[in-house]
C-alpha cells in the first residue's frame, strides 16, 4: 500500500516536471529554439501517467527520455561538468528513484526489457546509459552546437557574452530597486 502511495506521489512530481518542460518547449520552439524540451517534456509527461497507473512501461519510457536527455546535454555542452549539472541533475535523480526496490516492486507488468526480453533490465539500463554517453560525445565531437547553448541567446532575449551593452540600454528596474548585500555598479 505505502509503495503505491509513494509511486503515485512520485508520478505526480514527474508529471509536473514533464508538463513544465512541455510548456517551456512549446514556447522555445515557437521562438526558433531547440525542440528537445518539447519532445522530452511529452515523453516525461506520458511516462508519469503510466507510472501513476503503476505500469512498468512508464519506467521504460522515462529511461528513454533520460537517454535522450544525456545525448542532448552532451551534444550541447560536451563534458563541462557545471554546464551538465542543470541539464541532468533532476532527471537523473528521478531515474535513480525509479531504480530503488520499492519503486520497482510497486510497478505492474513483466520485469523484462520491452524489446529484448532475454536481456536483464539492469543490463539494458546500464548499456543504454553507456550508449547515450557515447552517442552524445560523438555528436558533440562531430557537429556540436552551432550557437551559444543558452536558450536566452538562441531567441535573442539577451546579449551575447563579451559583447558590451549599448549605451542607450538602461538597467532594468529590478536591478535599480534590488536590495542586495552585494554592491552593484550600474
Amino acid at each position: 500500500m505505502w509503495m503505491t502511495v509513494l509511486l503515485r506521489t512520485f508520478a505526480v512530481a514527474v508529471g509536473a516536471a514533464g508538463l513544465f518542460m512541455l510548456v517551456g518547449g512549446v514556447d522555445l520552439v515557437r521562438s526558433g529554439g531547440s525542440a528537445y524540451y518539447l519532445v522530452a517534456g511529452a515523453m516525461i509527461a506520458a511516462s508519469s501517467v503510466l507510472l501513476f497507473l503503476r505500469r512498468r512501461e512508464g519506467a521504460w519510457l522515462y529511461f528513454a527520455a533520460l537517454g535522450l536527455t544525456i545525448v542532448w546535454a552532451l551534444w550541447e555542452v560536451g563534458f563541462a561538468g557545471w554546464l551538465l549539472l542543470p541539464r541532468l541533475l533532476m532527471l537523473t535523480l528521478f531515474g535513480l528513484w525509479l531504480l530503488l526496490p520499492w519503486s520497482r516492486r510497486a510497478l505492474r507488468g513483466k520485469a523484462t526489457t520491452p524489446f529484448v526480453p532475454a536481456v536483464r533490465p539492469q543490463l539494458a539500463i546500464g548499456g543504454g546509459t553507456v550508449a547515450a554517453i557515447v552517442l552524445g560525445a560523438l555528436a558533440h565531437a562531430a557537429v556540436g552546437p552551432q550557437e551559444n547553448p543558452d536558450p536566452r541567446f538562441q531567441t535573442g532575449a539577451g546579449l551575447f557574452p563579451g559583447r558590451p551593452a549599448p549605451f542607450s540600454q538602461k538597467p532594468s528596474s529590478f536591478l535599480r530597486r534590488a536590495t542586495c548585500p552585494v554592491a552593484f555598479t550600474l
